[in-house]
């Protein structure tokens, strides 16, 4: 019987944090709770394989790709390849096994994590240890009402670093007399698609895709191809193959927004692996920004998508008042339901709730520059007169001229939406924050983090 095989390798490259979880948590010896707590903080653990080497799953890797051959591939490509689930065509139906084997990555060469929160500084291996290229983001949800960081809401992730690659393997097997041919229709059809992954942006995996977070690119340099086929004495014989990708096709999506976004004053998200208590006469500030090198801060998606969403939330509940009706409450933590997709409210549909991944996605979020390192002064004030405390004095390590671009764009996931109110809302949230601004980040009711935003291309359907 005729036998053919393709083994496929290539590289991809870690964009923005990217936290594929274990479902587990475990504790962190550098992530401490506050005095008097009873126990640490728990933080969500990626995935790692025996070595304790982070790890990405085959899984993982197969939904990316399942996701990339929408509009890429016909039905029948799609399924030749990827193969079906069970139960597609009714309950009692079989899944199909696609051409298509994958196998899971571990990292091979980790990104530079030293300088962010939480992150291992020495070389040395601890028990409880991150890791190289590994660290924790801590994060908040954003109080839909007044916009700034929901109280009790602190929650810590272990995220890779960007800079980091996996080396992904593919293989397609085939037996029969027209084996080699169906080979090379596979390895074509996945060609396609990882032409996909070689977009500037890349394409998002893990938690908080719609944020900007879990963003991998396909490194086309690092492609090989190893096509192996039965000779007359039953032996494989391998031979590596020049392959090219073929030209992305453009994705049908809407013409995403530029923006650029601009913080004349300070600007700080506060590490909170900084230590807070400092002996006496210590010099070193109170208060510090998180930071990759000491003149590019860190910007998270998180933070910028909590803030838009708050804002929509104003913008969606002035809209109601306008015309007599009552606001609709936004509820992050609802939990999605396929029967209520249309019955979610256009801020959940745009933003997404647990389940349902929001419609208006972070495509990039970049610093443009460096920034300048500032040490601001500041002095604590009393709770109860407004007054300043005496020997309340502090410094904060934060930045000035912080400059960054924002790109959004507004996709349909297949589902029939964004409706028409998704896309009036989409839009009246860029023109508030074009003409309105942003805050960002630690201290806006001092100053820090008002960004300045700018429109730099239309919007166009």
């Amino acid at each position: 019987m005729a036998r053919a095989r393709v083994e496929i390798t290539v590289d991809i490259e870690v964009l923005s944090p990217l936290h594929v979880g274990s479902g587990l948590h475990r504790e962190v010896n550098s992530v401490r709770g506050a005095d008097g707590a009873n126990a640490p903080p728990r933080v969500a653990a990626i995935q790692r394989d025996a070595a304790g080497k982070p790890w990405l799953p085959g899984s993982t890797i197969k939904g990316l790709l399942r996701r990339l051959a929408v509009g890429v591939l016909g039905e029948a490509e799609q399924e030749a390849l990827l193969g079906s689930p069970a139960g597609r065509d009714g309950p009692n139906i079989t899944g199909r096994r696609g051409a298509l084997i994958f196998l899971g990555a571990a990292l091979r060469s980790p990104g530079k994590a030293e300088r962010l929160p939480y992150a291992d500084r020495s070389v040395k291996h601890e028990p409880g240890a991150l890791g190289r290229g590994v660290f924790v983001a801590a994060g908040t949800r954003i109080d839909g009402t007044s916009g700034v960081a929901k109280g009790s809401s602190l929650r810590h992730d272990e995220a890779l670093a960007p800079g980091g690659v996996f080396p992904l393997a593919f293989t397609i097997e085939a037996r029969d007399v027209d084996a080699k041919k169906r080979c090379n229709v596979q390895l074509n059809a996945l060609l396609k698609l990882l032409s996909a992954l070689r977009e500037v942006e890349g394409r998002a995996i893990g938690a908080g895709q719609a944020d900007g977070d879990g963003r991998v690119r396909l490194r086309p340099e690092t492609l090989k191809v190893m096509k192996s086929v039965l000779d007359n004495r039953g032996q494989l014989v391998s031979t590596q193959r020049a392959v090219k990708l073929p030209e992305a096709k453009p994705e049908p999506a809407r013409a995403p927004w530029l923006l650029k976004l601009h913080c004349k004053g300070p600007f700080a998200v506060l590490d909170p692996s900084w230590a807070q208590e400092r002996p006496s006469g210590d010099k070193t500030p109170a208060l510090k920004a998180q930071r990759i090198t000491e003149e590019m801060p860190v910007l998270p998606g998180s933070s910028v998508a909590g803030a838009l969403r708050a804002r929509a939330t104003w913008i969606a509940a002035l809209a109601a008042r306008r015309v007599g009706t009552e606001p609709q409450k936004d509820n992050p933590e609802a939990v999605y339901r396929a029967i209520d997709r249309l019955g979610l409210t256009s801020v959940q549909r745009l933003f997404g709730i647990t389940g349902f991944r929001g419609l208006l996605e972070i495509e990039e979020l970049t610093i443009l520059k460096g920034a300048k390192p500032w040490q601001v002064f500041s002095v604590k004030l009393d709770r109860f007169s407004g007054g300043p405390m005496s020997g309340g004095l502090f410094e904060t390590a934060a930045f000035i001229g912080v400059s960054a671009r924002l790109v959004l764009r507004l996709r349909d996931h297949g589902t029939g939406i964004p409706t028409p109110e998704d896309v009036i809302l989409a839009e009246a949230l860029i023109k508030d924050i074009c003409c309105n601004g942003l805050t960002l980040g630690h201290g806006g009711n001092k100053g820090f983090g008002w960004f300045t935003v700018v429109e730099e291309a239309a919007h166009a359907n």
